[in-house]
């Protein structure tokens, strides 16, 4: 039932409203008839009266009739015209006038974007400078003429520095500056282009290196710094254990908050001063950070690393693995890191113990017996091979938590045996016997005792060639710090066949036979000098113990 009375009311609205629009079309086209079909005034008198009233029933028939064929027109079309009268004379003004503000709107506004088509729109500022209708060439001139005025002071403390914007990486740009100034009010409405009395402003573009504003006001206020200090595993050679240093925070100047204090000077680049304010550094690595370390590192620090071959046997201490341990920052965290280069610098130190240089035999041997004197024994000597390999397994092992004992693999030099025979002079050094004796191939020429150098300062053992020869001059070496320094002058007959150790006189000592040197081979002035006269540069000097 509801339904059926919402229905009948809704098709009762539309049959009064199409009976509306039909009465409304019935009165339109009478007017219409009445307009279309005046009746003519005959021009005889007497049949006046009988015309009118035919031509009035004749009209009003046909009125009649046209009015019922329109009816029937928009039933047919199911159409009810409106009954209305005339458009009221105030709308009609309203709309022409509303349609000339639209032209005259479309023609300012046409007018308005022809005269600025290269300059900014009225009331625009740029960097605090009203810039309305100026080209980019103006603009440019404009700001320039602003930067060299641009004065700009940083208060640090008490006191004050002036910098160039140069010097703190800063500059402005002048191009995107302009960019910015042609292209504002250009994107919004019609309506907003013609508010002329709205304005709307742009700050020069300024640009800030900030690796080069940091140096410049850590170079120029090194006060501000105060660097943080980082927690540490220290490890005690005492207790054989790591423990953790306290951190501390540092300051330094507020370099971001500076950044945008240059940034905002854009705004209207006159002269300006600005205060650099400090801010607290934390460290980067933290105890915090720390302690979940601190149990693997002394448990690494008492693993048995032993490296062991031909006779030799080194044991790492726990001071050797603990300087192979370094606390490494790695993706925001830190990690125990074994450290393969310092583990290699221990394996070469030790290299170093097992190796050692061939010594070469030199022997002398009779012409005509063919008998055979040894001046000096012969020593193999010994170096260790695969470094490399011996570091990595230490390593590996270091990383798994693990004890290692690992073969060293020592490969030995054989040395050679050397007939002196062989070269016309040559000197003899014999350190045990405090004598040198002068050869020329197997004959001995002259021999004389000598001061080698005493202990600390000892003679070096090997084979060698005097390079340079000096007539006289002044030797001194030592340190005055502790009482070793010494400067003599006048020495005399001086050759020298190995780096600073020489052969030459030595007049200030009366007794020879004995170490008594800081190196070099001491004799008379007599003997040094028959050496120097006797033996060329080239010639081959043997010193063994």
């Amino acid at each position: 039932m509801g339904e059926e009375k919402f229905e009948n009311t809704e098709q009762d609205q539309i049959d009064k409203t199409q009976e509306q629009l039909s009465l409304s079309a019935v009165g339109a086209d009478m007017e219409s008839s009445a307009e279309q079909d005046p009746v003519e005034v005959q021009s005889e008198p007497n049949k006046i009266q009988d015309s009118s009233e035919q031509q009035s029933i004749a009209g009003n028939t046909h009125a009649a009739a046209r009015s019922d064929d329109k009816v029937d027109k928009y039933k047919k079309l199911k159409i009810s015209p409106k009954l209305t009268g005339n458009q009221p004379r105030w709308a009609k003004v309203l709309s022409v006038a509303v349609g000339v503000f639209a032209v005259a709107t479309l023609l300012v506004s046409g007018v308005l974007s022809q005269y600025y088509k290269n300059k900014t729109l009225p009331n625009v500022i740029v960097a605090g400078v009203d810039s309305g209708g100026k080209t980019p060439d103006q603009i440019k001139t404009q700001l320039s003429s602003q930067l060299e005025k641009f004065k700009l002071t940083l208060k640090i403390g008490d006191s004050k520095l002036e910098p160039k914007l140069s010097d703190l990486g800063t500059s402005v740009d002048v191009d995107k500056t302009i960019k910015k100034a042609m292209d504002a009010k250009r994107k919004s409405g019609l309506v907003t282009k013609l508010a002329f009395w709205k304005t709307e402003s742009i700050d020069g573009v300024v640009k800030v290196d900030k690796d080069v504003l940091n140096r410049y006001v850590e170079t120029n206020a090194p006060q501000l710094i105060k660097s943080p200090v980082d927690s540490q595993l220290k490890f005690d050679p005492n207790t054989q254990k790591f423990s953790i240093s306290e951190q501390a925070d540092g300051s330094g100047p507020n370099i971001v908050k500076l950044q945008k204090l240059l940034t905002a000077t854009g705004a209207t680049l006159t002269s300006q001063q600005l205060s650099v304010s400090t801010t607290t550094k934390k460290p980067n690595i933290t105890t915090a950070k720390l302690e979940p370390l601190l149990e693997p590192a002394n448990n690494l620090v008492n693993k048995n690393i032993v490296l062991v071959g031909e006779g030799f046997t080194f044991r790492a201490t726990p001071a050797d693995i603990a300087s192979w341990v370094t606390p490494t920052p790695k993706n925001e965290e830190i990690k125990l890191v074994v450290d393969p280069a310092k583990i290699q610098s221990y394996v070469d130190s030790v290299g170093k113990k097992i190796s050692s240089s061939p010594v070469d035999q030199k022997v002398l041997k009779d012409g005509s017996t063919g008998q055979e004197v040894i001046l000096q024994a012969g020593r193999n000597g010994t170096e260790l091979a695969d470094g490399q390999v011996l570091a990595n397994a230490i390593a590996e092992a270091l990383k798994g938590q693990k004890d290692l004992t690992q073969t060293m693999n020592i490969q030995t030099a054989a040395f050679k045996t050397v007939n002196m025979n062989a070269y016309d002079k040559w000197i003899e050094v014999d350190l045990s016997e405090q004598r040198t004796t002068a050869y020329e191939r197997a004959t001995p020429i002259k021999n004389f005792l000598i001061a080698s150098g005493m202990r600390g300062h000892e003679t070096p053992v090997g084979e060698y060639a005097i390079w340079l020869r000096v007539r006289s001059q002044t030797m001194s070496g030592g340190s005055k710090a502790d009482g070793s320094y010494y400067s003599i002058p006048n020495v005399e007959w001086v050759s020298y066949f190995y780096q600073d150790y020489a052969l030459h006189g030595a007049w200030w000592r009366e007794k020879f036979g004995a170490p008594a040197s800081h190196g070099c081979v001491n004799m008379t002035n007599a003997d040094a000098q028959w050496v120097y006269e006797w033996a060329p540069v080239g010639t081959k000097v043997i010193v063994h113990p």
